[in-house]
């Protein structure tokens, strides 16, 4: 039986859970309305349409608040804000309690410019390792987490997921970042890949979230070994190769109790995607308990 939680771990979870339910409608709130369907909450699938129509009805919107602002890339606005009034950068406010900057990161709204908007957000001294634990799961959803998007609904990433990603990781956003690691596995495209490996994915790095949650949060080595794992099981042969370029181990038994103790040689084997057997075999991918 595993140790209880430390109540250090316990207290992390209650300060940075968000519940992240559908917004009630009809609301009364109309920024408070607009925010929630601005955003990806990863509760129900996103449609970005509503919140288009509010802002078309009601230009003020985007102007509204910190938040509104960064939703929809008013930085010229918001910049004045920060002026008046710097707290505002790191001010949890909204429907999901979050900072202006996770606003901007899980916003889904091609208005306005954001990129622009997240260099100011940056330079006033928002962190670029925002975030929250989805209905409490260890798991941050961080902003880089928002901007790459995916997940089991497929949620579409930001219109500018590379650029935003890029300026948050050079910014000191911890690119072992487990549920962007998680959410992107399901589709073949590795644009976000090679961001997180040349920023240091798969080896130690400072990470507010581990400090927060202790050993309930996965190692660096284990998220790019479960990255491969998944990789293998769906045959994703190009994503294979760029991780075990990386140095990643085929024989990595991971974490996930989805895929049990499998390494990523054995779920391709199992799954019959040939050509990933083959590149694991020759990084080294072996097995005992293979049924002959």
């Amino acid at each position: 039986m595993s140790d209880p939680m430390n109540a250090d771990v316990e207290e992390a979870i209650s300060r940075w859970s968000r519940e992240m339910d559908p917004p009630p409608l009809p609301s009364d709130d109309r920024v408070d309305t607009f925010l929630r369907q601005a955003c990806v909450t990863y509760s129900v699938p996103h449609d970005p349409a509503p919140a288009s129509t509010m802002l078309h009805r009601d230009p003020q919107l985007a102007r509204a608040t910190a938040a509104t602002q960064a939703v929809c890339g008013e930085h010229e606005a918001l910049a004045e804000v920060l002026r008046e009034d710097p707290a505002a950068v790191s001010r949890e406010s909204g429907p999901y309690a979050w900072p202006p900057l996770l606003y901007l990161c899980f916003a889904r709204l091609e208005v306005g410019n954001p990129v622009v908007t997240m260099q100011v957000l940056l330079a006033a001294g928002a962190d670029p390792n925002s975030g929250f634990l989805w209905r409490g799961l260890p798991s941050a959803f961080t902003a880089v987490t928002g901007v790459l998007g995916g997940g089991e609904r497929d949620e579409s990433a930001h219109p500018h997921a590379v650029e935003l990603a890029a300026l948050l990781l050079d910014a000191g956003a911890d690119p072992n970042d487990n549920q962007a690691f998680y959410n992107r596995q399901f589709r073949p495209d590795d644009s976000h890949l090679p961001l997180l490996l040349d920023h240091g994915a798969g080896h130690p790095r400072p990470s507010p979230w581990r400090d927060r949650l202790g050993s309930a949060y996965p190692s660096p080595e284990e998220m790019v070994a479960e990255h491969l794992r998944s990789a293998a099981l769906w045959g994703f042969t190009s994503r294979v190769r760029t991780l075990l370029e990386h140095g990643v181990d085929p024989n990595t038994r991971g974490y996930h109790p989805w895929l049990g103790d499998a390494t990523a040689y054995e779920l391709a084997v199992r799954h019959g995607h040939q050509e990933t057997v083959a590149l694991l075999e020759r990084a080294g991918g072996r097995s005992d308990r293979l049924d002959t």
